[in-house]
């Protein structure tokens, strides 16, 4: 591990996250400004980041009607859903959309970190390597990542052990 990367050893929480429509330069707060997140970094070049809508929805606990929900969507589609099963299906899909996580290994250089997610919530994540520009500043870690034609910007805040 060089010493770039000894730099984003530990636990971070963020602090303010916005995205800015790389087109029109339009800055707006994720989530209204209503999020939380984590990230991690280990001396052995983990990382593990966790981002979340605070007010998302509450899910069911009923296993056996999510499980047949989820059959039914994979086999059938989600064309021929009751009114209840689409009632049942929405809290799971907006808490999806409020939800980012992966973990995998990092490596970093003096302008960018690069993140591989070996697992991801977002499949599509799963093998890519993921790069952010970075910037230290006293214990202050800020992020910069484009995609989609936005560039979302994370301040993350070193969390003492």
């Amino acid at each position: 591990m060089n010493d770039i990367e000894k730099q984003f050893v530990g636990v971070w929480d963020l602090r303010d996250w916005t995205h800015t429509n790389l087109s029109t330069g339009a800055v707006s707060q994720v989530h209204g400004g209503d999020y939380a997140g984590n990230l991690l970094y280990t001396l052995s070049g983990w990382v593990s980041v966790s981002l979340i809508e605070k007010t998302r929805p509450n899910v069911s606990e009923d296993r056996a009607a999510r499980y047949a929900l989820h059959a039914k969507l994979k086999y059938e589609g989600y064309s021929d859903l009751s009114d209840a099963e689409m009632e049942h299906l929405m809290p799971y899909a907006l808490s999806a959309f409020g939800f980012i996580s992966y973990f995998g290994t990092f490596e970093a250089d003096d302008t960018e970190v690069r993140h591989l997610a070996i697992t991801a919530a977002r499949p599509n994540h799963v093998g890519q390597i993921l790069p952010r520009k970075h910037i230290f500043k006293d214990n202050m870690l800020t992020l910069y990542g484009d995609a989609g034609g936005f560039r979302d910007t994370l301040l993350w805040a070193r969390v003492a052990p």
